[in-house]
C-alpha cells in the first residue's frame, strides 16, 4: 500500500485545491454537463453485476446541485444506488468489496475509474454521470504528448478536468505521478486503451491501471460508454446533430484478488467493461426510436 504523504509539494497542490474544486464545479456541473446532456441523450446505468436488473437514470436534464460549496455535497449520490445488490464477481478472498458506489464514497480511500475511450466526450460523460462527491477532486489521465505539449491546451484541460500527464509512448518522464495522487486521496480516471478508438470498438487494455490499483491497494470502478463514438468520433470537434443516444454504464467497484497479477486483473476489468458495453447496447436496442440508430 502506498503510504500517505505528510508533505504537500507545490507541484501537487492544484489537485486538492478547494478553490480550484469550486471552479471545476461551476464549469463541469453548471456549464459542461448541461451542454453535453443537451447535445446528446444521456442515460446512466448502475449495474452491480449480480444478476439483478440494473437501475437507470435517464433524461436530458442534469440533476441540480444545491450549491458550489463542497460541504453541501454529502448527499449528492443518487438514491437509485441504495438498493443495489452486492458484487459477487470480484472473488476477493480477504476483503469485502463495496456493494455500491454509495459505499465507496464512505470509504476513506481513493479509487480508479476505468473506462473505454472512443471520443473526446468520454471524460465529461464520466464526470457528469458519477455523483459529485466522487468527482470533486477526480483527476483525468491525459496523453502527455498531446495535451501537455501546448501550453494553452495544458492549462485549459488542467483547470477543467484536473488532468495529470500519462506517458503513452514508452516514456518515463512522469513516472510516479499517479501513485502520489492516489496517496493524497485523489481519485483517477484512466482510459486503459491508451487512446481513442478509431472504430468505436473496445481495444485491448494496457495493464497500467490494474498494476496501479494493485500497488496502491485501491478499487477500480469499471465504466462502459456506449454511443460516444457515433456522437462525436475522432476528427470531429462537435457532436453530430440530432442528439444521438449515449449510455454510461457504471459497474460495481472491483479489487484485485490476493496474488492476482496485473495482466489477469486487466483481463477481468476488460471483460467487465465489455459486458457492461454489450448490456448497454442491448438495452438501447429495445427502446423505441433507438434501435434503428444502433443498427
Amino acid at each position: 500500500m502506498v503510504p500517505r504523504l505528510r508533505s504537500r509539494p507545490r507541484r501537487y497542490w492544484r489537485f486538492t485545491s478547494r478553490s480550484l474544486a469550486i471552479f471545476r464545479f461551476g464549469v463541469q456541473r453548471l456549464l459542461l454537463k448541461p451542454l453535453v446532456w443537451s447535445l446528446t441523450r444521456v442515460e446512466v446505468r448502475w449495474d452491480t453485476a449480480s444478476g439483478t436488473a440494473p437501475q437507470t437514470e435517464s433524461g436530458p436534464a442534469p440533476q441540480t446541485e444545491s450549491g458550489p460549496a463542497p460541504q453541501t455535497e454529502s448527499s449528492s449520490a443518487p438514491q437509485t444506488e441504495s438498493s443495489s445488490a452486492p458484487d459477487t464477481t470480484s472473488g476477493a478472498a480477504s476483503r469485502t468489496v463495496p456493494a455500491t458506489l454509495t459505499e465507496l464514497t464512505e470509504t476513506p480511500r481513493s479509487y480508479i475509474a476505468v473506462a473505454n475511450h472512443a471520443s473526446h466526450l468520454d471524460t465529461p460523460l464520466v464526470i457528469g454521470a458519477l455523483p459529485r462527491k466522487l468527482t470533486r477532486h477526480l483527476a483525468a489521465g491525459a496523453a502527455a504528448d498531446y495535451f501537455f505539449e501546448v501550453r494553452w491546451r495544458k492549462w485549459l484541460t488542467c483547470l477543467i478536468f484536473n488532468t495529470f500527464p500519462v506517458d503513452r509512448n514508452g516514456g518515463r518522464f512522469h513516472t510516479g505521478v499517479s501513485k502520489k495522487l492516489l496517496a493524497r486521496g485523489v481519485p483517477l480516471l484512466i482510459f486503459p486503451e491508451g487512446g481513442r478508438s478509431a472504430t468505436g470498438k473496445i481495444r485491448p487494455f494496457k495493464p497500467g491501471a490494474a498494476a496501479l490499483a494493485i500497488a496502491c491497494d485501491v478499487p477500480c470502478v469499471p465504466i462502459a460508454i456506449v454511443g460516444s463514438y457515433e456522437a462525436m468520433p475522432r476528427g470531429k470537434n462537435w457532436p453530430v446533430r440530432g442528439r444521438p443516444p449515449v449510455t454510461v454504464s457504471i459497474g460495481a467497484p472491483m479489487y484485485a484478488k490476493d496474488g492476482e497479477s496485473a495482466r489477469d486483473f486487466t483481463q477481468r476489468l476488460s471483460d467487465e467493461i465489455n459486458r457492461l458495453h454489450t448490456a448497454g447496447r442491448q438495452q438501447r436496442a429495445t427502446k423505441p426510436g433507438i434501435a434503428r440508430e444502433i443498427a
